[in-house]
């Protein structure tokens, strides 16, 4: 013993799962224990440290079009030492399970170039839940959910013009 303080987790198969702290080392020994005695020990390869997953993506928003949504977000705050690998957009309706919308990139959509979500029904409520996937897994869920209805928007008013008279504007379209 080298100074580490080891603890005993009882009598297992070939697999556990070993509870554990984030961001505390641990390196793990095992033996195997008969009728006859106990074996010899083996240690781990190295140490092992458990992370947090990824916090939620910050400022999540949208805009809806005609049977689509655009949607963005930025960075979560802390993604605990991992790297952002993807992101995994959900996207749920009343009665209809969720599915996940196909989305392979570790780019942040912004405004300007936001995930186009289309042949979606006009009328209906869709929420969306955005997750930042490291190594660790899929993170925390974006609170609150983001809640669009895609719709028919109006047309931009043609032949817009403006005439003065005394004390109003004449506004014609």
């Amino acid at each position: 013993d080298s100074g580490e303080t080891w603890s005993s987790l009882g009598s297992v198969s070939s697999t556990l799962e070993v509870p554990a702290s984030n961001g505390t080392t641990y390196r793990i020994r095992v033996r195997a224990v008969n009728a006859d005695g106990e074996g010899e020990w083996a240690l781990s390869n190295g140490t092992a440290t458990p992370r947090n997953l990824a916090e939620k993506p910050e400022n999540v928003a949208g805009s809806i079009g005609d049977k689509s949504v655009s949607i963005w977000w930025s960075l979560p705050s802390d993604t605990y030492g991992g790297t952002i690998s993807d992101y995994v957009v959900t996207q749920t309706e009343p009665g209809v399970a969720p599915v996940d919308v196909p989305w392979d990139s570790s780019a942040v959509p912004t405004e300007q170039s936001p995930l186009v979500i289309t042949n979606l029904d006009n009328g209906t409520t869709y929420s969306f839940e955005i997750r930042a996937v490291t190594e660790v897994g899929a993170g925390q869920p974006n609170e609150p959910l983001l809640t669009l209805t895609p719709a028919v928007l109006p047309g931009v008013p043609q032949n817009l013009d403006v005439g003065v008279s005394d004390e109003s504007l004449n506004v014609t379209w």
